[in-house]
């Protein structure tokens, strides 16, 4: 019961960090809000469908970053049988937890350390 709660700590510490990451990249809170909303739901989706079109590019959408963290939320090896096909279709990665969670966390501290790089870089001299 304590791992399931601390993997989820973590995921909203990452939305957290990603959202001032993306702000400092894109300097538009509006349009990181937006971004973050709409490419999680519709975007990657639909990239990772697309990539899927290319060859030799099939798994390529369970490594994108909000694959992982949905992955990172739901053990579906906890799952039996035909629970575990419909819990991996809304999932939408086949990596397994401990990968995902790794994966997150990594796209995290690179998309956090591009933005506190553009923030030190652009706004911070000043100071």
């Amino acid at each position: 019961m304590v791992v399931p709660v601390v993997r989820f700590i973590g995921w909203m510490g990452c939305w957290a960090l990603l959202c001032m990451a993306l702000v400092a990249l894109i300097r538009s809170r509006v349009v990181a809000i937006l971004l973050l909303l709409l490419w999680p739901l519709v975007g990657e989706r639909l990239l990772g469908v697309l990539l899927g079109y290319l060859p030799g590019m099939d798994g390529v959408g369970d490594w994108l970053p909000f694959a992982a963290g949905r992955a990172m939320l739901t053990d579906v090896s906890a799952f039996a049988g035909d629970d575990r096909s419909f819990a991996q279709a809304l999932v939408g990665s086949h990596l397994s937890t401990p990968a995902a969670t790794v994966l997150f966390f990594a796209y995290t501290a690179a998309l956090t350390a591009a933005g506190f790089r553009a923030y030190t870089r652009r706004d911070a001299k000043g100071s």
